[in-house]
């Protein structure tokens, strides 16, 4: 097919249709010529019915006694001789040794034996009758027979009926040479419409011809090839364009040629400078890309850098916050110890007064202790004037004496004691007020430390709040940053892509011989 010109392709569908046409036409005569034959058959089967029961008929009355047998038979025979349909049907009576019982038109061939008559065809025919009314009792068989006052035999299909009870054959025929003569009318008729319909498609097809080719301005397989080597991207193939053709398939492929030359040469232009452009793009892409990857690195270090200065800050506010409280409580406690120490120096001052008074009253003592002497002195001068009667006196006075002695030596001892504590008190005096001294300016240091370390647990306070918002901004900064880097990523796959691209329009481009 590939190698059939245009012009046959276009004659081959008219000569298809009307080998059709005679088809369908012959196929139709063919229908109509069955369809009448069924009809005869019909008609017949009908004949073979009315003589089978003209038969019947007969055979009941002589069984009932009103006919005799013979009788019976020759009326049933005459009967059925005399039945004629159309204009030449007549009935025939045979029996199963092929002897003809009667025959309405040959007259002499009834009571004879045809049991080897053959028609011209070489059909024993009334053998065939014998056949058909043995194996199935009602049927058809065909043969050539000559119509009544002819002598040409011609087609005819005669029906089949048996009567058992009388072994008779009955046989009704028609002929079918109107049939064939009407099969051949009408297929000369058809044949001759189907001519003409051609004569018509012929001009039509000639027609069609002329103006396809010159819709197309040569053979469409020039075309195709034409059109195939501009789609392998042949851009320099050469167009053969008629004279005078200006709107055929041929000029259209021209154009769209050139126009596919000039386009192709511009996307060549423009997928070099794409090609060019995407490669920096992916160039500079992969570096942005390597830089915002380390700058992630470095921002995810510095977070969790701050994350541990966070961590560390807020240890030192708690810190801070538990020295505020200690350096409280120490102020506090060095507060009651100030306290504590004025009250002793108030105590050592008190005990510094009573050790005054306690010299004093040593001394009210000893100056008894002196008269006491005294006095026992006198007593024992009295008593010695006093002689005997003064002796008990002069004992009193000497115990008295010595026990002012004891007592002076005492007060003696006690003043040494208590001057020496006096000393030690004044010492201590002195000690505690310096103590006391000293604790007033540890007070105030510990309160300017209370006041400093407030200040200092505050600024903690503040210090790790703004910490903590700088390591918000820079977690922040970290996930945009992460980001960043991924949208970097997918630019310099984008860009690797589109520069994939590029090379494979170039490639492309590549394909097409400018």
């Amino acid at each position: 097919m590939k190698n059939i010109s245009l012009r046959t392709r276009l004659w081959l569908p008219i000569i298809a249709s009307l080998a059709c046409l005679a088809v369908a036409g012959l196929l139709s005569a063919l229908q109509a010529r069955s369809d009448r034959m069924a009809d005869r058959k019909a008609a017949l089967s009908q004949l073979g019915d009315m003589a089978y029961s003209i038969a019947a008929e007969h055979a009941a009355l002589a069984a009932a006694g009103k006919l005799s047998l013979d009788e019976a038979k020759k009326q049933a025979t005459d009967r059925i001789a005399a039945l004629r349909y159309g204009s030449d049907g007549y009935f025939t009576i045979s029996d199963s040794n092929e002897n003809v019982v009667r025959h309405a038109i040959k007259t002499e061939l009834t009571g004879t034996n045809q049991s080897n008559f053959r028609d011209p065809a070489g059909t024993y025919v009334y053998r065939e009758v014998s056949r058909v009314a043995r194996e199935s009792g009602n049927g058809f068989i065909e043969y050539l027979w000559p119509k009544p006052g002819g002598k040409e035999p011609l087609r005819k299909i005669s029906v089949v009926r048996s009567f058992k009870p009388w072994d008779w054959n009955l046989i009704a025929g028609m002929y079918v040479d109107d049939l064939e003569a009407d099969f051949r009318a009408t297929t000369i008729r058809m044949f001759s419409v189907v001519a003409l319909i051609g004569a018509a498609l012929f001009g039509l097809v000639v027609w069609i011809n002329r103006s396809v080719l010159a819709s197309l301005g040569g053979e469409p397989a020039m075309a195709a090839r034409l059109a195939r080597s501009i789609a392998d991207g042949d851009l320099t193939v050469d167009v053969p364009i008629a004279p005078g053709d200006h709107g055929s398939l041929m000029v259209a492929l021209r154009d769209m040629r050139d126009g596919l030359r000039k386009t192709i040469a511009r996307l060549a232009e423009a997928a070099a400078s794409v090609a060019h452009a995407t490669g920096e793009i992916a160039s500079g892409n992969a570096d942005l890309s390597h830089r915002t990857e380390a700058q992630a690195s470095s921002l995810q270090q510095t977070a969790a850098s701050m994350e541990e200065l966070t961590s560390t800050v807020g240890l030192n506010a708690i810190n801070a916050q538990q020295a505020e409280q200690l350096t409280r409580e120490a102020s506090n406690i060095a507060v009651r110890g100030g306290d504590a120490v004025g009250r002793v120096v108030e105590t050592m001052n008190g005990i510094q007064e009573s050790s005054r008074r306690v010299v004093d009253i040593i001394a009210v003592i000893e100056g008894i202790a002196f008269q006491t002497n005294i006095l026992a002195l006198n007593a024992a001068v009295e008593a010695a004037r006093a002689g005997d009667h003064g002796r008990g006196f002069a004992v009193v006075a000497s115990e008295v004496r010595a026990l002012a002695h004891r007592a002076a030596d005492s007060a003696k001892q006690i003043q040494s004691l208590i001057n020496d504590s006096v000393s030690r008190v004044e010492t201590g005096n002195t000690l505690v007020n310096e103590a006391g001294d000293t604790i007033r300016i540890a007070v105030e240091a510990v309160q300017q430390v209370t006041e400093l370390m407030a200040e200092m647990a505050t600024a903690a306070n503040q210090q790790s709040a703004g910490i903590a918002q700088v390591n918000q901004a820079i977690g922040h900064m970290d996930s945009t940053t992460q980001q960043n880097s991924a949208l970097v990523e997918q630019a310099a796959a984008a860009a690797q892509s589109l520069q994939d691209q590029a090379h494979s329009l170039n490639a492309v481009v590549a394909q097409f011989r400018v």
